[in-house]
């Protein structure tokens, strides 16, 4: 289902920004920027200032779809 909703919402802002509308023109782009599988390396990060997580990023990204 999830993804039917991501194919949706990528099918809906095509057509969005094909309107001929300033406000719009964009938006396809940043839809995809959004639905993005965005995978960072933080070993560096965390090397550099000692970082450790305390919550994984399932268990946090559940915390925050459940605050919304």
């Amino acid at each position: 289902m999830a993804l039917t909703i991501l194919r949706l919402a990528s099918l809906l802002s095509w057509h969005l920004s094909r309107i001929p509308n300033r406000r719009v023109a964009g938006i396809h782009q940043t839809v995809k920027k959004w639905l993005a599988d965005d995978v960072y390396d933080t070993r560096r990060f965390e090397e550099a200032y000692g970082f450790q997580t305390k919550t994984s990023l399932e268990d946090g990204l559940k915390r925050e779809v459940d605050w919304y």
